[in-house]
Order: structure tokens, then C-alpha cells, then sequence
């Protein structure tokens, strides 16, 4: 599976590239992103210390939906009752108790990845996130 990953950003450089609009944007659907500690290029590899893999959840094209239900939650904006993103809660739990900002994690996103081709399972078999609570399901090629 070789494809152009866009990143990694930290979440701080594209929070504040807002404005400006200088850095890409996550596609509208179809990816896969991948949050880390330590910056990386090309493609993200275990040495960046992989926190979190992840794509849209079933059929959704919310892809970049889902990277704002992340960053929401990444940054506590969530309650017992109110809650987006499994995954943004882990990467929030994981600051507070590493003493990490949010801003400075890294994030970037692999576009235009046809849906429900196992792109998510590669990567997260690959890079071994730390944070995933469980192994996405494996795809079939009829589903």
C-alpha cells in the first residue's frame, strides 16, 4: 500500500493556519489520519511514536468531520454524556497525564483512500498505535 501521506502538522500549526490557509486540509472523505508525539515526513513510522489511527467510522463520508470530532475532544470539549470521538478522548487523557500540549501532537492524513479497503487495518497493524482501544475489523474485498 504506498500512497502520499499530507503531514504531519502539529495540531497547533493547523489550528492557527485557520486565516491564512496555507496548509492543506483534510479531505471531505475517504482517508486515513494518523496522530503521533514526534514529527515525521513522508509517512508516519513507528519512530514517531504512533498514539492513534483512524478513519471515518462504516459507510460515512464525514472524514473531515471526524478529524474536528477528534480535535474537539483532544482538547477536552466533551462530557459523561457528550461525546464525539473515542480516539480524541484517549489523545486528551494521554496529555493530561503526560503533561503534553494538545497543540504540539502531530497529525496528518493520507487522502483519497477508496472506502472500506482495509487502509486503516494496514496502518494500524504497521504502525502499532498506542492509544487504539481495539484492531479495526478487516474488510472484505466484496464489502
Amino acid at each position: 500500500m504506498s500512497a502520499t501521506w499530507e503531514g504531519s502538522f502539529t495540531v497547533g500549526q493547523l489550528l492557527q493556519d485557520v486565516l491564512a490557509g496555507e496548509l492543506p486540509r483534510p479531505p471531505e472523505h475517504n482517508g486515513v489520519y494518523a496522530v503521533t508525539e514526534f514529527a515525521w515526513s513522508g509517512a508516519p513510522t513507528t519512530g514517531a511514536r504512533v498514539l492513534y489511527v483512524g478513519t471515518t467510522t462504516g459507510r460515512s463520508r464525514r472524514f473531515r468531520t471526524r478529524i474536528g470530532d477528534l480535535m474537539a475532544d483532544l482538547f477536552g470539549f466533551y462530557g459523561t454524556e457528550t461525546r464525539h470521538h473515542s480516539g480524541g478522548q484517549k489523545l486528551h487523557e494521554y496529555c493530561m497525564t503526560n503533561e503534553l500540549h494538545p497543540f504540539d501532537l502531530h497529525i496528518g492524513w493520507l487522502p483519497d483512500v477508496p472506502s472500506r479497503t482495509g487502509f486503516e487495518t494496514h496502518y494500524y497493524d504497521t504502525l502499532k498505535p498506542l492509544l487504539n482501544q481495539k484492531r479495526p475489523p478487516q474488510v472484505d474485498a466484496d464489502d
